[in-house]
C-alpha cells in the first residue's frame, strides 16, 4: 500500500486535537558538533537545495496523508552554518494550510515529533532563515 498519498478529498480536512515534541539537535556552539542522519531509519528521504529567504515543502512539494491517528517524526540536516527552520502544517479546507507544530529555530539541524491524524493533510516547511544550501529531509508518519 502506497504511504505517501496524493488523494484529493473532497470533504474539508477535520481538525483534531494535536500535540508537539520538538528534539533539538546539538547546537552550532558545541565544539564537537554531533552529526544528525536524517537518512537511516526513515521511510521518506528527499535532498534539495535552499536559498536564504526560501521555503520549500515537503516531502518534494507534496504534503502526506497518513492513514492512521499516531505521530509522525521528521528530521531535518541542513549545511553547517545555516539557520534552517521546520514546521509541520495541516490543511483546514477553505481556510489553507496552517502551522501546527514547529522545531526549535536555531541552526541548522532538527527532529521532530507530531501527533497527527489519519486521514488529515499534513506537510513540512523548511525556511532558509540564515543562509542556504542542500539539506536532507527524513519521513515517517503512522503505519
Amino acid at each position: 500500500m502506497t504511504k505517501l498519498r496524493r488523494t484529493i478529498i473532497a470533504a474539508a480536512a477535520v481538525a483534531a486535537p494535536l500535540s508537539m515534541t520538538a528534539v533539538p539537535a546539538a547546537s552550532a556552539t558545541d565544539s564537537a558538533k554531533t552529526a544528525i542522519d536524517c537518512t537511516t531509519g526513515y521511510e521518506h528521504v528527499t535532498r534539495w537545495n535552499i536559498k536564504e529567504g526560501e521555503t520549500q515543502i515537503e516531502p518534494n512539494g507534496n504534503y502526506f496523508l497518513p492513514l492512521y491517528d499516531g505521530t509522525a517524526t521528521a528530521c531535518l540536516d541542513g549545511p553547517d552554518g545555516t539557520t534552517l527552520s521546520l514546521h509541520v502544517q495541516q490543511h483546514f479546507g477553505t481556510e489553507g494550510w496552517k502551522t501546527v507544530g514547529s522545531a526549535p529555530q536555531a541552526g541548522a539541524d532538527k527532529q521532530l515529533a507530531h501527533n497527527v491524524a489519519g486521514y488529515t493533510w499534513y506537510r513540512l516547511a523548511v525556511t532558509a532563515v540564515g543562509g542556504g544550501g542542500t539539506y536532507t529531509v527524513g519521513l515517517n508518519f503512522p503505519e
